[in-house]
Formats: C-alpha cells, structure tokens, sequence
C-alpha cells in the first residue's frame, strides 16, 4: 500500500482523537452514594418549596428513579442559601435550588472547588490525550493495525473522506 505522509499523520491524528474520547470521558467519573440494602443508590436531594421542582416529584411518585435504581429522598429546605452548604457538606447529594452563581464568588471555597474541579479535568485530559498520541502513532505505523482500524477510522472522521481532495488541494479550473 502506498500512502503519502500527509495522508498517514491524518490518520494517525483521526485514530488518536478517537481512542483519546474514552479516556477522556472515563476521567468525568465520580465517587458513587451509597447503596441501601435493596441494591438501590440512596441519594437525598434537596428541594425548594416552588412550581418548578414538580417534576422531581413526579419522577418519584412515577417510579422512574426506581427502575433507574435510585432511592431518592426529597427534603424540603428554605431557600438556596440552605440547600448550597448542605450540598458542599454532603447532607444533600444534589440540590434545586434558586441562588445565583454570583453570590459565592467572594467564599474562598468556591475558588478551592473550581480549582480541584479544573485540575481532575486537565489531568485526565492530559492523561486522555497522551495515551491517543501514543496509540494513534502506533496504529498509524504497524501495517496491520491501521488495515484492522481503517474502516472505523473512515467512518468516524468528522469530514469524510471524500469530502477532503477539495479541502486539501486547490481543484483545477
């Protein structure tokens, strides 16, 4: 097979980015509630007493939780200002609540969480980005791999490639 340069980097770079995506969802996991004696998820949101929280409610009478295999416990609080600290302490694993953003930019806790939140996201971007590099160098470079992967790679580019001729050389007039 006889393939330029150009055409083998684009290739390397395609299977790259596509094994790079897992990494880099797996990176967005988080630490799991805990599960009851039924094998549900026990998770206690807090709710605000207004109109637009029905449809939690709903969702919890329905049974749409359940088959999901979550025991959701709703608690009833006053206000935003309530339902954020319990959230950030662990009381509540998730909160509806009506405060703004703006008010806890002064809070030292805020930029601490941001921050770590930021880094877990660089990291395993990093670590994501890395391992494509590496394995789309490899792939692109055994023969036999990039055969193995061709199809799937076509497939998945995001402009195919029938489409690139006229992107990538200018087309005679």
């Amino acid at each position: 097979m006889n393939r330029s340069p150009a055409r083998a980097a684009r290739r390397g770079l395609a299977t790259a980015l596509v094994l790079a995506m897992p990494l880099a969802l797996s990176a967005c996991g988080g630490e799991s509630a805990d599960e009851s004696a039924g094998g549900a998820t026990e998770i206690t949101v807090g709710v605000i007493p207004i109109v637009d929280v029905a449809p939690i409610y709903l969702g919890v009478e329905k049974g749409f939780f359940k088959e999901e295999g979550l025991d959701v416990n709703l608690e009833l609080a006053q206000g935003g200002a309530a339902i954020i600290p319990a959230v950030a302490s662990g009381q509540y694993q998730f909160g509806f609540s009506n405060t703004t953003l703006f008010g806890q930019l002064g809070e030292a806790a805020f930029w601490t969480d941001l921050g770590a939140t930021l880094r877990g996201w660089a990291t395993g971007l990093a670590i994501a980005m890395a391992a494509g590099i590496v394995l789309g160098v490899v792939i692109g470079s055994v023969g036999f791999l990039r055969d193995l992967t061709a199809s799937t790679i076509e497939f998945l580019r995001p402009i195919p490639s029938v489409a690139q001729p006229g992107i990538t050389r200018p087309r005679a007039r």
